[in-house]
């Protein structure tokens, strides 16, 4: 309880999130007071209603903490205070508030993690969500769409009519299948998955316009889900498993692919490795840079990437050198490797690629250092000033100090790019006072020489003798 507390106590709540289905919690973000550490959301019911009186907040959270999945909303603490219930989890915010910005990569990529959690629901804890819409989906910073909304899930062993009858009136309407609108429920022990099938199908029919640009791959989608899971015969339903080998997310949605390796690389061998990275950029090219910023780079830079000898080779370079620094530099132009095809413009490898690196800058790697170093002088430029003083120049000072000699080597290359920022007295420490003088001979001295030779053609000879000599003397 203490160090529940203690984490609300050290955050600033901040303003209800705008939500438009009628629901009876309200969300909030929390900014916690140490930088370092990420937002979170805090739900807590909306209001009090006689006709209301159970404890959703707290019925979502019993849920909520003994489930781990990566498509699942993740549960930080939940407790009391004197306003009721509350629930912390990482920062989401409702689905309902970011529909309309959707691509429809991005809806696919959203039902594509909406279907693997709810077969993890149904396939491996044996658990019915009875509840799935837009309210129950909540979206992460990097536009992870994850399931929450745990209020009115049972184990299968629950699921009766009973129970469904008991939360009806505080589950969404699009929600509940036609038999149980008519009152003829029948569940089978070998179909529990069929609620959830049909709400999911509601769902999905939603964002039928958005899709429609998908052309005969979402025809394919839009037939399966009218015929099959929205089907009024529960038996015509089949799993939701079956539904992630739909044409829509396996032929060209290379989005999705990336995304998929990405997060299963451990498991991936080293031929399959090879093989993707070495397309890698092609495929992320397909794509708007901001949507490969907003939603891939945290993978594109994880550990397990930035390590990989064939990431390097291939991803790396297009990843850290932005397109107008490598337009700038002509040997990297001239150059045939995949430095040539940079994923991001100036803009938006500040505002999605410098975070990371901030960040990755902590980590005391010998490899990843000599591997952010190597590309320093592209991006350096785009970081914060403040960034820099507080976190880049004190990581290069350590590097100096290393006993690795290639390690001190790189970090004083990247020490020197800081001069232009920073200056030079910041960067060596110490006041500066000047030991050398300007030599260069003035450019009117020059130009009098240069006169003297084209005014008597008679003397031409001289002249040049005399202004090579001059110059000669003077450099």
């Amino acid at each position: 309880m203490g160090a529940e507390t203690s984490i609300l106590e050290n955050c600033e709540i901040g303003a209800k999130l705008p939500l438009k289905a009628d629901v009876d919690w309200v969300v909030q973000e929390a900014v916690q007071k140490n930088p370092n550490l990420p937002r979170l959301a805090i739900f807590t019911k909306k209001k009090k209603d006689c006709k209301r009186e159970v404890d959703i907040i707290a019925l979502n959270a019993k849920q909520l903490k003994v489930l781990r999945h990566p498509a699942i909303v993740r549960y930080i603490l939940s407790g009391h205070s004197a306003d009721g219930s509350y629930l912390v989890t990482e920062f989401v915010k409702p689905l309902e508030t970011v529909t309309k910005d959707l691509s429809p990569v991005e809806i696919c990529s959203g039902f594509y993690n909406i279907i693997d959690a709810l077969v993890f629901l149904h396939e491996t804890v044996e658990i019915s969500h009875n509840n799935i819409c837009q309210s129950s989906i909540f979206v992460t910073k990097d536009g992870t769409w994850k399931l929450g909304g745990f209020e009115h899930a049972c184990h299968f062993e629950q699921l009766t009519p009973k129970f469904l009858e008991n939360c009806r009136a505080l589950r969404s309407q699009s929600a509940i299948s036609p038999e149980e609108k008519a009152d003829n429920l029948c569940i089978s022990s070998k179909a529990m998955h069929v609620l959830d099938a049909y709400s999911f199908g509601k769902l999905a029919e939603e964002f039928f316009d958005q899709l429609k640009e998908l052309g005969d791959l979402f025809k394919t989608f839009e037939l399966r889900i009218q015929d099959e899971y929205l089907s009024r015969d529960p038996k015509q339903r089949p799993p939701l498993k079956c539904l992630l080998t739909d044409r829509l997310f396996k032929y060209e949605n290379h989005f999705l692919e990336v995304k998929l390796f990405l997060k299963n690389i451990t498991l991936k061998s080293s031929e399959e490795k090879t093989d993707f990275f070495s397309q890698v950029v092609s495929m992320l090219q397909e794509y708007s840079e901001e949507l490969v910023g907003s939603q891939l780079i945290h993978l594109l830079l994880s550990r397990f990437v930035v390590l990989n000898k064939d990431a390097e080779e291939f991803l790396l370079p297009s990843l850290l050198i932005p397109q107008q620094a490598q337009n700038n530099d002509s040997s990297e132009k001239s150059s045939s490797t995949p430095c040539s095809l940079s994923i991001f413009s100036k803009p938006v490898f500040k505002k999605y690629v410098i975070p990371e690196l901030v960040n990755i800058f902590k980590v005391r790697e010998v490899h990843i250092r000599l591997l952010l170093l190597k590309y320093f002088r592209y991006y350096v430029e785009l970081f914060e000033k403040e960034e820099i003083e507080e976190v880049i120049f004190p990581q290069l000072l350590l590097g100096l100090r290393d006993v690795n000699d290639k390690l001190v080597s790189a970090s004083l290359h990247a020490v020197a790019d800081l001069v232009p920022i920073l200056g030079g007295d910041t960067v060596i420490g110490g006041p500066q006072k000047q030991y050398f003088k300007e030599g260069k001979p003035k450019v009117c001295y020059i130009v009098q020489f240069l006169s003297i030779a084209f005014i008597d053609s008679s003397v031409y000879s001289v002249t040049f003798y005399t202004y090579k000599s001059v110059c000669k003397y003077v450099i």
